[in-house]
């Protein structure tokens, strides 16, 4: 099954009935050349999915950032299909996670915002994109099927103890990895201020010390490592 789309729409008789859906969305004026490169297997697909898609109209709203939620007395509460899925031709399997705390951790607070129980603070309530690294999360992702594909490997974070309640799971970075059959890769992120900090009850945007889940998977119910960060 094929949907030409714009939004979300509900898949549940189509996944009961056809044995693959392709979400090609608005694909353009060689849309349907990627459509066919992807039906008659000379591309393998590596999309993954923007947004949840629901089960019923009651079930909205359905948000990745809500975490695992206890289903309804009539139905499921999980989606459909979760934000980040999407298969492929072939298989991938994540090993071998570390989390590194870097030395840069340990410099950044101030006298003043380590009072506070704070590490790093914006000036401006924004993102600072230059600002240093604090740790670095590794992990080995391997091809394990019969054809060369991508890997989208997406990483996810929680703030276990922040003054102000965070959401379970928020994806912070992700990779694109091409990988040939049978290949491995180490895949790397680096985690810094603007993957780690949060909005406080002042609205500014800080890093408080504490500690951090960090979840990497396939998709946001998918996820296939998992350890802490402490900062």
């Amino acid at each position: 099954m094929v949907y030409i789309q714009g939004r979300t729409l509900l898949m549940n008789q189509a996944t009961d009935k056809a044995d693959a859906l392709l979400t090609a969305w608005y694909p353009g004026e060689q849309g349907g050349k990627a459509i066919a490169s992807l039906l008659f297997g000379d591309a393998n697909p590596s999309g993954r999915l923007p947004v949840s898609i629901p089960r019923s109209v009651g079930q909205l709203p359905v948000y990745y950032s809500q975490g695992k939620l206890r289903d309804y007395m009539d139905a499921e509460a999980a989606p459909l299909y979760p934000f980040g899925y999407g298969l492929s031709y072939t298989t991938f399997d994540y090993s071998g996670l570390s989390i590194e705390r870097l030395a840069s951790a340990d410099s950044s607070a101030t006298a003043q915002t380590e009072s506070a129980g704070v590490l790093m603070a914006s000036d401006n309530g924004l993102r600072m994109s230059a600002s240093q690294p604090l740790a670095k999360v590794r992990l080995t992702v391997k091809n394990t099927g019969k054809r060369d594909g991508a890997e989208v490997v997406q990483l996810y974070v929680h703030d276990r103890a922040a003054s102000v309640a965070q959401p379970p799971i928020q994806l912070r970075a992700f990779q694109k990895v091409w990988l040939k059959a049978g290949e491995s890769r180490q895949v790397e992120f680096t985690l810094g201020f603007d993957e780690l900090s949060i909005i406080d009850a002042d609205m500014k945007r800080v890093l408080e010390r504490g500690d951090f889940d960090i979840m990497v998977g396939a998709s946001s119910s998918d996820i296939r490592q998992s350890g802490v960060l402490s900062l």
